[in-house]
């Protein structure tokens, strides 16, 4: 069973129950390993140093976003940097910022820094912070 079979209203059986919004958990007919897949995100911080203020960088990161199931922001830094938090389920946070690394915003780019950062479930969509 795929995540893309889950019928998610009330009255399906067996296996295809809803989610139970009120305690935020599967009900127990899905196996451990799908648990495990739907409750496991990472975060992440990158930096980004080059050329990349002044030159769309923030708007085309969050027009990316808008393409991979990710939450999270991008500023810039007064230093010249650009900072981002990304968080979402490992492989969308991967593809996300290999994404970026391969837009138009690649010949922006320099050096990228990545460190693990702590998931903030309070965030909703992509934003650009200012």
């Amino acid at each position: 069973m795929t995540l893309c079979d889950l019928r998610l209203h009330p009255g399906n059986c067996r296996r295809n129950r809803p989610f139970h919004v009120a305690r935020k958990i599967l009900q127990p007919c899905f196996s451990a390993q799908l648990r495990a897949v739907v409750y496991l995100m990472i975060a992440k911080q990158v930096f980004f140093e080059g050329n990349v203020q002044g030159v769309g960088f923030r708007f085309t990161t969050k027009h990316i976003a808008s393409g991979f199931d990710v939450t999270g922001w991008v500023r810039n830094l007064a230093d010249g940097r650009v900072e981002m938090l990304v968080q979402g389920a490992p492989n969308e946070v991967t593809a996300f910022v290999s994404e970026i690394g391969q837009s138009v915003l690649a010949g922006h780019i320099d050096h990228v820094f990545e460190h693990p950062a702590t998931v903030d479930k309070t965030l909703r969509g992509f934003s650009i912070k200012f």
